[in-house]
């Protein structure tokens, strides 16, 4: 039980490091745009949100602090509905929009005075996830809007990093969201689950405030498309891999037990392990194939004409 409420104690502060250390920064350099003042805002709520476990604990001790801290959690989503609605240069785009973000803002701060019926549980959470889905959908049409019509190609790095950004916490929020459902944390095997998912699931949300910084600060802009493509590449490989393992898995345990009466012997674990070895290069091939071609078709027919253009020079200097 120590180790862990210990591991759970020391993600939390990993996270409030990175969040509150990031909004800092940002305050300290970006304080002179509405977008650089919500972004640090939102960062250090969040900061405090992440701390669950002390939050619970203040919230336990304290009843009258929960109003607190519902109205901290409440802003948090807000805020960061708005960055998507203002970024990256503090406007509002379509111009009606205002209105919808307006809207949105305003309800969750209300949220949490109507609801004053006890603390959040997971159900509870769910609510703020949904909220914050369904208020990022206009947003999101906003980037796509900016992205197609407005933004200098500049912002069109900057808009990639910050939705890469909310892509990472959004996979976050839903890992922590499947493994609370399947590993419910009652003692015993179900309880190790749950917090092994809790390494990925922090990682994947602290992936948002650095790609935000990124973007403000427009450093490396372009190997966002780099990230972007090596993410794909690794996620739909992994996802291969394992629908892979656990096939072999299943048709390897089947054809053993019609033979031997066992399905549990070590030579469904060796085979399975050889197999994906053998599939890895190839398979990360032709996701890669795939990939360039389905969504960098051009930039590698751009690539392919510089060295072709590169190569005619070379050969006419010789």
């Amino acid at each position: 039980m120590e180790t862990y409420a210990l591991t759970q104690m020391l993600l939390e502060a990993y996270l409030v490091v990175i969040f509150t250390g990031l909004a800092i920064l940002v305050f300290w350099l970006r304080s002179d745009t509405w977008v650089g003042y919500i972004i640090s805002l939102a960062f250090l709520f969040l900061g405090l949100v992440f701390l669950a476990e002390e939050t619970r604990t203040v919230v336990r001790h304290y009843p009258n602090l929960l109003l607190l801290s519902d109205v901290l959690t409440s802003m948090s989503v807000g805020l960061l509905i708005m960055l998507l609605y203002l970024f990256p240069d503090g406007q509002f785009v379509p111009r009606w929009l205002r209105w919808v973000a307006m809207t949105l803002f305003v309800i969750l701060l209300l949220d949490p005075f109507v609801n004053q019926s006890g603390q959040r549980t997971t159900s509870g959470t769910m609510v703020i996830i949904i909220v914050f889905l369904v208020g990022a959908l206009p947003g999101l049409f906003s980037q796509i809007y900016r992205y197609r019509k407005v933004s200098t190609p500049t912002q069109r790095q900057q808009t990639k990093w910050v939705l890469f950004g909310f892509a990472s916490m959004f996979m976050g929020m839903m890992v922590w969201a499947i493994f609370a459902e399947i590993a419910p944390l009652s003692p015993g095997k179900s309880r190790l689950i749950f917090y092994l998912s809790l390494v990925p699931q922090y990682f994947l949300i602290s992936i948002f405030p650095i790609a935000v910084v990124i973007s403000m600060m427009r450093y490396r802009l372009w190997d966002i498309d780099l990230v972007i493509r090596r993410t794909l590449q690794y996620t739909i490989l992994t996802g291969l891999l394992v629908l892979t393992y656990f096939g072999a898995v299943v048709v390897l345990q089947g054809i053993l037990s019609s033979l031997t009466g066992s399905t549990n012997t070590p030579a469904v674990t060796v085979i399975t392990t050889l197999l994906i070895a053998a599939l890895f290069n190839p398979l990360r091939m032709r996701v890669q194939t795939f990939i360039d071609h389905r969504f960098y078709r051009k930039s590698m027919m751009r690539s392919r004409c510089w060295r072709s253009s590169r190569r005619r020079r070379e050969m006419k200097q010789t």
